[in-house]
């Protein structure tokens, strides 16, 4: 009984404090940063079943940490701007950041390299594949948001403001951009790779294995790696960094 009530205490003490150390971890940190909720509050909540329970009700109840979007199925609490112009900034950048990434395939097709498998008349199948991966990682993305909803109970799904989560994971999106990139130039060089044949000398194959479908299928398995993988990798850093 005893344990019981130290529990409720320690919970409703939680509520009570908590949101202000949240505030005054969000004051010290920039867009883009997070607080790995389950990593930073397990001495102040030691049971994980009241972590969650505290997690549900921030979110549930923004105001009380303004600043803070609360991705609970990952456990973070993520740090964007509450200035208005400052997220359509971030959503400007992201445009920006696409064209670049747009242009680097289309230039792709023009670079003048020895043995470079690439040629203009490859530029519609290199656009058309870049699309489907990028459609790829967004369907990724809009599946693994509806479970999250669904699991949770009718949480509101973290697709409801865009632009907020832009400006919240503006850094996670952009490495996603990147691997996006470097997926299907990866694609291409298998289907490009050099193939022994008899009698003539080694040549390249054409982009054989470069289809939309297969472009999709990199982009929403790259996606599935990068949130496996960059939880582990980034949650120490980002506990280090807002230490100091």
């Amino acid at each position: 009984m005893l344990d019981q009530q130290i529990d409720t205490f320690t919970y409703q003490i939680g509520l009570l404090t908590i949101p202000h150390q949240i505030n005054d971890w969000l004051r010290i940190t920039g867009p883009g940063y997070y607080i790995p909720f389950h990593e930073v509050f397990a001495s102040d909540v030691p049971k994980v079943e009241d972590r969650d329970r505290m997690l549900k009700y921030i979110a549930l109840t923004p105001h009380l940490t303004p600043g803070g979007f609360v991705d609970i199925d990952s456990g973070r609490i993520y740090r964007y701007s509450t200035n208005r112009w400052r997220r359509m900034l971030s959503l400007a950048m992201l445009l920006v950041g696409l064209g670049i990434a747009t242009g680097i395939v289309a230039a792709a097709c023009y670079l003048r390299v020895p043995d470079w498998p690439l040629t203009p008349s490859d530029l519609p199948t290199m656009l058309v594949a870049w699309a489907a991966v990028l459609i790829g990682m967004g369907v990724h993305i809009v599946v693994a948001s509806a479970k999250r909803s669904k699991t949770q109970n009718g949480m509101p799904s973290v697709l409801m403001d865009l632009i907020l989560i832009i400006d919240a994971r503006f850094g996670e999106i952009v490495m996603k951009l990147i691997l996006g990139l470097i997926g299907l130039f990866g694609l291409v060089i298998i289907s490009t790779s050099r193939m022994p044949q008899v009698g003539i000398l080694n040549q390249f194959a054409s982009l054989t294995q470069v289809t939309p479908l297969n472009a999709f299928l990199v982009g929403y398995s790259l996606d599935s790696i990068l949130e496996l993988f960059g939880t582990s990798l980034e949650g120490t850093s980002q506990v280090k960094s807002l230490i100091k």
